[in-house]
């Protein structure tokens, strides 16, 4: 059996039919793994077409396909991110919220925004995909930081991406360099 990653199928999850997730199969870009959403609001608009605001539930991956329906079905097994380390995930947490501030103020400042006040989440995992969602890197990029499956180790890729990021920034505005506090690799 081909494998159908390699043909670039991107799925759309849709709804549970039958106990499996039905999709929708288009021929675009890979995206794994997969993300359930749940809708938090919906507003019609003109021409049949709507505004949604979701937020993501639960990554899965998608284990085998069954091309018995006239759409695609699927099983699917839930990720979950491995256990952050406490010695060092105090520190870590602290350097990327720090960064990522830092971050968003001089992306304000590149548009000529004012600067705003960031509340950010204390728990690891969810920092770290808000932080991973919310650079404004290639699409491919931030799906390899999502793609991560440890939150701790997330949070160092995109310190990482922080720290490159910021030096572009400071270069486009003319600035002196930023420097940001380092954390232990271990």
């Amino acid at each position: 059996m081909r494998n159908p990653w390699h043909e670039g199928v991107a799925l759309e999850v849709g709804t549970v039919v039958d106990g499996g997730m039905a999709m929708r199969a288009t021929r675009t870009s890979v995206i794994l793994p997969g993300q359930t959403e749940m809708t938090l609001a919906v507003e019609p608009l003109a021409g049949g077409r709507y505004n949604l605001v979701v937020v993501g539930a639960s990554r899965f991956r998608v284990d085998t396909f069954a091309h018995d329906r006239p759409y695609l079905t699927g099983a699917v097994r839930y990720l979950e991110d491995s256990p952050a380390e406490a010695a060092t995930a105090g520190q870590l947490e602290k350097s990327v919220a720090r960064a990522f501030r830092e971050y968003v103020q001089r992306l304000r400042e590149s548009t000529g925004d004012p600067p705003i006040d960031i509340e950010l989440p204390d728990e690891p995992e969810l920092l770290s995909y808000l932080v991973a969602a919310a650079l404004q890197v290639s699409i491919a990029e931030r799906q390899r930081l999502l793609e991560i499956d440890a939150a701790q180790a997330r949070l160092r890729a995109c310190l990482d991406v922080l720290r490159r990021e910021m030096v572009l920034l400071d270069h486009m505005l003319g600035q002196a360099p930023t420097r940001v506090s380092p954390v232990p690799l271990n």
